[in-house]
């Protein structure tokens, strides 16, 4: 059998002296895929939170190793070099290959460049055929190249998540599978438009989009939920795609759905087995009034006409998502400044690296620069997150560096926005984008996300990527820095709330004398030492827990009808503190742990710059604004909240 020309062209470059870019297709499946191939020095700290003896057993069984959804393959000949740089915490010559198709990211890793070719050769379709004409030699970018950009998938067909990957990141670790698997990984999220150019009717098309927006994004953390999720997803999407009536849909859902058993909740969620279960059944026309996706797919099925059949399928689509106009005040919002207008001043400001050495003094492992980022501007801009970083490394501490290269934190600017975000954080492939005119002032904030996510370790149990979110239930013997992120998560809940109460000598609800009597109460004591005695006693209850308001008016109640008097006593709790409060009056986003964290975070190191005399408007800025024109203030007010982080 004859050799691919574009192999040998392929691995002609690679045997080159220079950094390079190629896409290939397979001529086989139309999977197309993205080589970046670097040279330089390799940041490999990442790979010391790895256990070192799996570390080693894995690269001479020439096994992948993960973090987070990047597969890293590490050549046999370079791994006692590789081995010794992981503990010395050192960075090393190397050459890299970044292998990317629309649904994995894997990194090619040696220093001899044949040895990689016939890794790369083995790792990738035998009819993969790269196109000459793709080929660039000129990168903006530098350090790991941590892939699927927007400037990376543009172009990329569509693989497929297999099995064969799932066990990969399963011998990686629980961590780095639960992240890996989700229902995009998949299975894409269906269109109307798509399935109607597949010929798929257009009550069929309604309940497939319907089902995978139902569906859970992830399984629960198991290996063999995990394996479920992978495994039978695609069958259920290509049965469904296939079928052309009503019945021929529920029954596909129903027993998809009836295999699971006890586990369907855990492996697609309850809302898809409810669902299942009602459109599945002889009755589902009356059960249909309690389900709007069914009442909507039964009204879709009864319409004679296939052009109204798909316009009420899209009506219908549309309305749960609808944008709607809040019509009191707005939400806060920030205004960006331009870059020239960005302010960094203050006595003792440290100095920032050049750009050669960011990565070894800030321990950034990589940078990246979207196709819409000018060279000027993409100077400017790193120039700018050099000096921010330098900020954030002198008011937090020099620990940032080691935690930023353990945790192979990379940057983006302009390279991967999502809608109308100024910034985010990626948690899978460690990466924090900042988009190109709106991301100054959310370096603090973004890299609280990242600090959160590398934290996350210390709290085995719990579905979310961040400790934050984890810490509601600790448990007395967990770790010092689970415990301190349960106390700074305890600070921006919760607030002693203080008020007097005039007891009822006639209440409706009342605690048995016994009971008050066993834990403190004294008729002959003042009513405020009886209530303190029980309320300290009953910390759980009347200090805290779900309603202690509630409870200590009944405690005071209780006092005052057993002492015939109506007393008056004050009363004190923890009550939701009104950072929690105000930031549940703006919604789900800005009310859950992380984002709640992250805010706090920001307003902690804006509150150091300022002690400091310092103005660094591109690390931080608007947590000292005045938001109270707006629908509710996003960040903390008290000095206790917004100091706790430190």
């Amino acid at each position: 059998m004859s050799r691919d020309p574009s192999s040998d062209f392929f691995r002609e470059q690679l045997l080159g002296s220079e950094a390079f870019e190629i896409v290939g297709s397979d001529r086989d499946t139309g999977v197309d895929y993205r080589a970046t191939v670097r040279r330089g020095k390799v940041d490999v700290a990442a790979f010391s939170r790895i256990d070192s003896e799996s570390l080693r057993s894995s690269i001479e069984a020439e096994q992948p190793l993960s973090i987070g959804a990047t597969l890293y393959r590490i050549d046999y000949s370079f791994g006692p070099m590789f081995l010794r740089a992981v503990r010395d915490v050192a960075r090393i010559s190397a050459i890299s290959v970044t292998i990317q198709s629309s649904r994995q990211v894997v990194c090619f890793i040696g220093r001899k460049p044949s040895r990689l070719a016939d890794a790369i050769d083995a790792h990738l379709p035998p009819d993969l055929q790269w196109a000459r004409d793709t080929l660039v030699k000129v990168s903006r970018d530098w350090g790991r190249k941590v892939g699927h950009a927007a400037k990376d998938l543009a172009g990329l067909r569509e693989s497929t998540f297999s099995i064969e990957r799932l066990k990969m990141l399963e011998q990686s670790g629980d961590a780095e599978a639960y992240e890996a698997v989700c229902k995009e990984a998949i299975w894409p999220a269906p269109t109307l438009a798509t399935l109607r150019a597949k010929a798929i009717p257009p009550t069929v098309s309604f309940g497939i989009v319907s089902c995978w927006r139902m569906l859970k994004r992830r399984p629960a953390r198991n290996p063999a939920f995990r394996l479920a999720f992978v495994r039978d997803l695609p069958a259920l999407r290509r049965d469904l795609e296939a079928c052309l009536t009503l019945d021929d849909f529920a029954e596909v859902v129903s027993a998809y759905v009836r295999v699971l058993a006890n586990d369907a909740p855990a492996v697609v969620g309850r809302r898809l087995r409810r669902f299942a279960q009602r459109v599945g059944n002889r009755y589902r026309a009356f059960l249909a009034r309690g389900d709007t996706v069914l009442r909507h797919l039964l009204a879709i099925d009864a319409i004679n006409n296939v052009d109204a059949q798909w316009t009420a399928a899209n009506q219908a689509l549309s309305k749960p998502y609808e944008v709607r106009e809040y019509t009191g005040s707005s939400l806060p919002n920030r205004r960006s400044l331009p870059v020239e207008q960005l302010i960094r001043s203050g006595p003792d400001l440290p100095q920032p690296p050049a750009l050669g050495r960011v990565s070894s003094e800030l321990g950034i492992t990589g940078l990246e620069l979207g196709n819409y980022v000018s060279r000027s501007e993409g100077k400017n801009l790193a120039c700018l997150l050099a000096e921010a970083f330098a900020d954030l490394q002198k008011l937090l501490g020099n620990w940032i560096v080691p935690l930023c290269r353990s945790g192979n934190l990379s940057i983006a600017l302009g390279a991967r926005g999502k809608g109308k975000s100024c910034a985010h954080y990626e948690p899978a492939l460690r990466v924090i984008n900042l988009t190109k005119s709106r991301g100054d002032g959310s370096v603090a904030h973004e890299f609280a996300h990242f600090l959160d996510h590398m934290l996350a370790v210390y709290v085995a149990d719990g579905e979310s990527r961040f400790l934050s979110a984890r810490v509601n239930q600790i448990q007395r013997n967990s770790h010092p820095i689970a415990v301190a992120m349960g106390r700074v998560m305890e600070a921006i809940s919760f607030s002693r709330q203080r008020e007097r109460i005039k007891g009822n000598i006639k209440p409706t609800r009342w605690f048995l004398r016994r009971w008050i009597q066993a834990h403190g109460y004294d008729p002959e004591l003042p009513p405020q030492v009886s209530f303190d005695r029980i309320a300290d006693r009953e910390r759980n209850r009347f200090r805290g827990g779900r309603a202690p308001r509630a409870n200590c008016v009944v405690l005071v109640d209780s006092i005052a009808k057993f002492g015939n008097s109506p007393v008056e006593v004050e009363i004190s709790y923890d009550g939701k503190s009104n950072f929690l409060q105000h930031a549940k009056q703006l919604g789900t986003y800005w009310y859950r742990p992380e984002e709640l964290f992250a805010r706090a975070f920001e307003s902690f190191v804006e509150d150091e710059a300022t002690s400091r005399g310092w103005q660094t408007e591109f690390l931080v800025f608007g947590t000292r604004r005045d938001y109270t024109s707006c629908r509710a203030l996003p960040y903390p007010g008290k000095a206790k909240v917004r100091t706790t982080c430190s």
